[in-house]
């Protein structure tokens, strides 16, 4: 599970009593970690774990009560502290042996770019992991004890047991440890296999084996490194460890990227870009499926071969995204968007709507054609997911994914999709188990769904527990089905005869027919020939037959890895069973379809010449079928033949529909890239018609991609010519997704042809899109020459780009000498060197006059940012104008106040004088701060008289306190001691006692205070944070609070909470929080979250005085009462005096004093409790 969500959930701690009461499970002594301080040398270069927990059982089968599951399903408890803690991810073996992987890494060793930002633009450029350790060693004396911070903890894998068959743990055993190198990530993958145990831990991909049967590993081998190349967020690991139908092993990793050497020597290298992968068991033939996602934890195959991912979102307001993973798909993301600040939030990821679903209205020329949509949106904090394809729940929940989704009051959910065109949609999204903070899900071969709960989170990396539940249904876990599947994997599959695993390629568990499909192609390849002939022909026979359509596909898989495989079969076998798949084509099963296309194309290369030409025939005239799903997986399989058979025919068919199918539109692409010439997408470019220069523009966007993972042609030349005649586009949507191939991939050869198309948008007659604009902007701020900035000038006076786009402008001039190493479309490191400061201000100084004559209020605060950050002499009549024209923004007037008084100009002292009767508090600020430069003597009267009026706005006394505490002035330290004098009386008010105490640290001024006074500050420092910060009840700055609220890299409030609909939904809607809480309630959420957990999401128990215990969610409480919704769905009203005992919920928010400044808490609080309109209705209410 992702442990950037830890953040997100509002998680449950239980009776202390039950805790002090219970009895210990069986722990193995020998195996169980401890956190003595006399641990061995050994233990230490293994490292440590905390210590463990007492006996959490009791308090795990009290929180079921809490739990909403439907009907008839049951929770039972399988195992808590101290057999597990803090388990990330789970899997079961074929004995139902559940292995954890348990953290313990979290900010420990395993660090992030958010809560370290001083590695940020580091890791923006590492290329490596050993780029990564460089930069560890680098920042080393940042962190206790240097290097050895990052190898003090170790993550771990704890095997757990149910021996005697009774639902419940009762042995626990730790298979592997010391994953504590400096490198390690969080481990976050296991499967179990045949005796292997695959487990992911950045940077490596581990497979373990455990011979002598004692519960610890005996083998441990790294068969893939170099996977977690930056630090990114905590949690966007390795992880999603599953087997196909095709034999392969697939999993996934965040936005960590990798940089890995293949066991065949080719390097795959894309730094901070999640992706899905696939190879052989033994690690070999690695391939990149899909890529361009943010954190896809878990990976799941739906029992028709399709497989699909919970892809996070980015905690700004969008949403995670259910997605169909794809050869040759991107969904694009880039770790660089998530540090992209206000006003260009994350940047394209929002501003080009690419997490959008299609058919969104708002996405219609703005969302990139480059990149695949979703199939649809979840939640906010995808941890596991599991695909229910076997035994053990009823019908109804039999074909769909079990989700979980790690938010506050979260659980796991079930979602049911079907096929939709090209594509698929999201038909049922419902709650199965909730609340809990499940970090995944897997279903054992008992039917049972065993969930692992985090118990939650301290981000001190500390464990709080860790606990595995188990769901079933008491109707069908005693059938014979059942038990069946339980029996076939506990006894294994290798001695089942060939016959008996032919008929159980027709059962009704998804799981005992792969494992019998995989069974016959081993021994159709690795055994006698008798015995290979009778596997082969069994599979044969499967696939040719439709008796059973789960046979038929199991046999097509099957067949699909022989055919694929060389030397695998002869070739007389080989060539049977492509001839039956060929026939295979025309079957009326859309599914069995899919499977054939896929077998032919990924074993082309290796079918007898005889086949060469009737298969992609086959494939082309599915291609062109008017069914879009057939014609989506033939594309896709001709792509993986490379041939261009019948090319023209495909492309009269299919081109026209991928105006409208994103998922159509991606395999025509994917045919294009692997099978057309740069002759065919070169006449495809000069087309009359903007979709198919659309589609050659993607075609040859994948043709330059400088990674690995393009397809690399060899007339790069041609390639080159034809992107740029695609920048000169006239339909701009084209020209904007040429835009993207050159700044995006980059392309820097063609940067001064992208650079140049200002000249002709700004002389055109069209309304420029904002993503090519940015582009544009981009390419002549990095190119930074003198047509560039000439290009650049005009761009900010056209009419023809948004007000948003030429503010941008205005931004990139004030910076073009001295640039920011990040590209300003996208957020990448780039190097560039910047412009010529003279000729920059040279050009500046002549045109910033016409900007001022004609910019439209929206651009004045950026211009006169300008002028000031450039210190322009501009007319000052001009900015005269600007400071006295009232409908300006208030910061526009302050800097045209500025920048006169700066400029010593004879009309400062007029319009300061002005500005002293301003209605708007910050510009009567701005006339204090400008009068102490003007006229000091003056400046020092007019603090002191605002200081002690009695209608000043707080935020002038605040002013006057900070600016007079600076002075060398009697009159002013006097005066700055007296209001701090008043601290002792309680006089002062609250809004300015934080300026007296920070003013009291002043030497002149802390040498005229009484004792008295330093003595209550000195005790000030002493008491509960809770006490200490009543300073920061009032007097904050509401729009200084709002930045912090979206835009802090660390606080990240948005990430969890929403206000007005802008912000994240894994915590409590924050509109309206004004109405609905106290400034002290504020504070108390913000420094202790435990103590105010808002109703729905705290889960507690109470011990009643009857001696019952009650669990439920909090919805109302106050000093008399407190109502609880039930697990049923009932509230119940409990009186206080009723109640015995409770537990604690607890609050995954960080510790924000660590995190804020006391001046930023008091801006928060205000920015809060001005809200005042409450949350919409739900669609329900």
């Amino acid at each position: 599970m992702p442990a950037s969500r830890f953040l997100r959930p509002i998680l449950l701690a239980l009776l202390a009593l039950l805790f002090c009461t219970a009895e210990l499970p069986a722990v193995d002594p020998a195996t169980t970690p401890s956190a003595d301080s006399s641990q061995s040398a050994a233990a230490a270069q293994l490292g440590m774990v905390d210590p463990p927990l007492p006996d959490g059982t009791e308090a795990g089968k009290a929180q079921i009560g809490g739990f909403r599951v439907p009907q008839p399903l049951v929770v039972e408890l399988f195992a808590a502290e101290p057999q597990l803690a803090s388990p990330v991810a789970i899997g079961l073996d074929e004995q139902n042996r559940v292995y954890v992987a348990e953290e313990f890494r979290f900010n420990r060793g395993t660090e992030e770019n958010r809560t370290r930002p001083f590695f940020l633009e580091d890791d923006l450029q590492l290329k490596t992991t050993a780029d990564r350790l460089a930069m560890y060693e680098k920042y080393a004396d940042r962190f206790e004890g240097g290097m050895n911070w990052f190898r003090k903890y170790s993550d771990q894998i704890r095997r757990v047991v149910d021996t005697d068959g009774d639902g419940k743990a009762d042995q626990s055993t730790v298979f592997l440890t010391g994953l504590n190198d400096p490198l390690d990530g969080l481990a976050s993958g296991v499967l179990a296999y045949r005796g292997n145990i695959y487990v992911t831990n950045i940077p490596k991909l581990y497979a373990l084996r455990d011979d002598d049967g004692n519960g610890v590993a005996d083998e441990k081998h790294a068969i893939l490194d170099g996977f977690g190349v930056n630090c990114a967020f905590l949690g966007h690991d390795l992880h999603g460890l599953v087997i196909g139908p095709d034999g392969r092993l697939y999993f996934s990793v965040g936005d960590r990227g990798f940089h890995v050497k293949t066991k065949e020597g080719t390097t795959l290298s894309q730094p901070r870009r999640g992706a899905v992968f696939r190879c052989e068991l033994d690690g070999s033939k690695l391939e990149v499926v899909h890529t361009g996602l943010r954190n896809p934890q878990e990976l799941a195959f739906t029992d028709k071969g399709q497989l699909f991912t919970a892809d996070n979102n980015c905690d700004k307001g969008d949403h995670s995204r259910l997605v169909w993973i794809l050869k040759g798909a991107d969904s694009g993301w880039n770790m660089a968007y998530q540090t992209i600040p206000q006003p260009y939030e994350t940047g394209p990821w929002h501003a080009e709507k690419i997490w959008y679903v299609d058919g969104e209205p708002s996405t219609i020329g703005v969302r990139p054609a480059c990149y695949l949509p979703p199939v649809g949106k979840l939640g906010a904090g995808p941890s596991g997911l599991a695909f229910h394809s076997g035994v053990g729940f009823a019908p109804e929940l039999r074909g769909r994914f079990f989700h979980c989704n790690y938010t506050g009051n979260g659980g796991i959910e079930s979602i049911a999709i079907e096929r939709s065109g090209s594509s698929y949609k999201i038909t049922k999204h419902e709650d199965f188990l909730k609340p809990i903070s499940a970090t995944d899900c897997d279903f054992g071969y008992d039917g049972k769904l065993y969930v692992s709960d985090f118990v939650g989170l301290d981000w001190s990396g500390k464990t709080r527990g860790g606990r595995i539940y188990t769901v079933s249904d008491p109707s069908q876990k005693e059938l014979a089905i059942t038990k069946e599947v339980q029996r076939f994997f506990a006894e294994g599959f290798e001695k089942k005869p060939s016959s008996q695993l032919a008929s159980i390629l027709a059962h009704d568990d998804y799981r005992a027919r792969h494992r019998a499909q995989l069974m016959l192609v081993e021994r159709a390849t690795e055994e006698t020939k008798a015995s290979k002939t009778e596997a082969f022909d069994l599979l044969m026979a499967a696939a040719k037959s439709d008796e059973s359509l789960k046979a038929k596909l199991h046999g097509i898989w099957g067949l699909g890895i022989l055919i694929r495989t060389p030397h695998a079969i002869e070739l007389n076998q080989r060539y049977d069973a492509a001839t039956l798949l060929l026939a295979t084509l025309d079957h009326p099963d859309i599914d069995i379809v899919a499977a054939t296309c896929t077998a032919l194309g990924e074993a082309y290369s290796l079918f007898p010449k005889a086949l060469q030409t009737g298969v992609p025939a086959k494939l082309e005239a599915l291609a062109a079928s008017d069914d879009p799903a057939r014609a989506f997986h033939a594309l896709m399989a001709l792509g993986d033949c490379c041939t261009t058979f019948k090319l023209a025919t495909v492309l009269q068919t299919q081109l026209p529909r991928t105006e409208t199918d994103s998922y159509l539109r991606h395999a025509v692409v994917y045919y294009l890239v692997h099978s057309a010439s740069i002759d065919n997408i070169v006449a495809l470019a000069k087309s009359e018609n903007a979709n198919d220069r659309l589609v050659a523009t993607l075609v040859l966007r994948c043709w330059s991609d400088p990674t690995e993972l393009g397809w690399k042609r060899e007339s790069d030349a041609k390639v080159a010519t034809a992107i740029q005649q695609l920048l000169e586009d006239a339909d701009l949507v084209v020209a904007t997704e040429a835009a993207r191939v050159v700044n995006d991939l980059p392309i820097p050869a063609l940067l001064p042809a992208l650079a140049n198309q200002a000249q002709r948008l700004t002389q055109g007659s069209l309304q420029v899109p904002d993503a090519l604009a940015r582009r544009v902007i981009e390419a002549n701020f990095a190119l930074a020459q003198e047509g560039s900035l000439d290009q650049l000038i005009a761009m900010v006076q056209s009419p023809l780009f948004s007000v948003t786009v030429r503010q941008e402008t205005l931004a990139a001039l004030r910076v073009w000498d001295q640039p920011s190493q990040r590209n300003r479309a996208t957020g990448v490191w780039r190097e560039v060197s910047g412009g010529n400061q003279q000729l920059l201000d040279k050009r500046l100084k002549e045109e910033v006059p016409r900007f001022l004559a004609a910019a439209s209020s929206d651009l004045i605060p950026q211009i006169i940012e300008l002028i000031d950050a450039r210190k322009l002499a501009t007319d000052d009549t001009s900015i005269v104008d600007i400071a006295t024209n009232d409908r300006l923004p208030a910061t526009a007037r302050a800097f045209a106040l500025k920048i006169l008084v700066d400029r010593k100009s004879p009309q400062a002292i007029a319009i300061a004088t002005k500005f002293t009767s301003d209605p708007v508090p910050a510009i009567r600020v701005a006339s204090l701060e400008a009068f102490l430069t003007l006229d000091q003597e003056q400046g020092i009267a007019k603090l002191l008289a605002r200081m002690s009026s009695a209608d000043a706005y707080p935020s002038e006394k605040q002013a006057a306190i900070r600016l007079l505490s600076k002075l060398d002035k009697p009159e002013a330290i006097a005066a700055v001691v007296q209001q701090i004098e008043a601290l002792k009386s309680g006089e002062l008010t609250t809004a300015l006692r934080l300026e007296a105490i920070t003013a009291a640290a002043e030497p002149k001024v802390n040498e005229k205070l009484s004792a008295e006074v330093k003595q209550l500050l000195a005790d000030r420092a002493k008491l509960a944070p809770i006490e200490r910060l009543s300073t920061t009840l009032e007097g904050g700055n509401a729009d200084h609070g709002r930045d912090i609220f979206y835009g802090h890299a660390q606080a990240q409030c948005a990430r969890c909470h929403k206000i007005e609909e802008r912000g994240g939904i894994a915590g409590p809607d924050l509109s309206g929080i004004g109405l609905r809480g106290s400034r002290e309630h504020l504070l108390e959420s913000i420094i202790t979250p435990d103590t105010k957990i808002a109703p729905g999401f705290g889960t507690i128990n109470l011990l009643l005085a009857d001696g019952t215990t009650v669990t439920g969610v909090i919805k109302e409480e106050n000093e008399q009462s407190i109502m609880l919704e039930l697990a049923s769905g009932e509230k119940r009203l409990i009186a206080a005096e009723d109640i015995e005992q409770r537990s604690t919920p607890k609050s995954a928010m960080p510790q924000m004093l660590t995190v804020l400044s006391e001046s930023q808490i008091r801006d928060l609080i205000e920015y809060l409790s001005q809200q005042k309109i409450g949350p919409k209705p739900s669609v329900s209410e």
